[in-house]
């Protein structure tokens, strides 16, 4: 499995030289607080904080993968400071997805045969958990954490692809599979089927 780091942003240089602002909204007594901090990278070019995710109640997480930068990493609402960031060397459109779970962030990338979500402890980088999308699965469309599940989205076009896929929050295993049927077929719930079906 390729690595993972954890640190400080990647430098300037390896990204786009692009500024945007980060909005953080408060509702204090009836009233809305909006608070603008410029953040560096954050364009359409490397997707800065396309998916974002609450960790803790604490730190706003917002994932960046683009062609210069493939990172994640947490902020502090009240500021917009940088808390801690993860980011892979490879390109693997890392940080494309995020999502939290527990004291662990779950951050989406292109593995090295499908699309995987890993389970990562952010101080320290370490990936406790994996989950991989099953074949033909070539994209996941979103990421949520559901009690001790993991549940990614894909809404691909190869054959058999369109599916909620469930995991084990703890072993990465893959537990049932949804599949999501054409609109054409009308308003009827998605048929369920155990992980492996054809």
């Amino acid at each position: 499995m390729r690595s993972l780091l954890a640190g400080r942003r990647p430098r300037a240089r390896a990204c786009l030289p692009a500024w945007g602002v980060l909005l953080t909204l408060s509702a204090v007594a009836g009233a809305t607080v909006v608070t603008g901090r410029p953040q560096p990278y954050c364009d359409i070019e490397n997707s800065y904080g396309a998916s974002m995710a609450v960790l803790g109640g604490r730190h706003l997480v917002v994932g960046s993968a683009g062609e210069f930068c493939d990172f994640v990493e947490a902020l502090d609402p009240g500021t917009g400071d940088p808390v801690w960031s993860l980011y892979d060397l490879d390109d693997t459109n890392f940080g494309s997805l995020v999502a939290t779970i527990g004291r662990d962030v779950l951050v989406a990338r292109l593995g090295e045969s499908a699309p995987e979500v890993l389970r990562v402890e952010p101080a320290t980088a370490v990936v406790r958990a994996m989950y991989e999308a099953p074949a033909p699965v070539s994209s996941i469309a979103a990421l949520v954490a559901v009690n001790q599940r993991v549940a990614l989205l894909d809404i691909g076009s190869a054959p058999g692809a369109g599916a909620i896929h469930m995991f084990d929050a703890r072993t990465g295993r893959c537990c049932e599979r949804f599949r999501i049927r054409s609109p054409s077929a009308g308003s009827v719930p998605p048929s369920r089927a155990s992980a492996g079906a054809s």
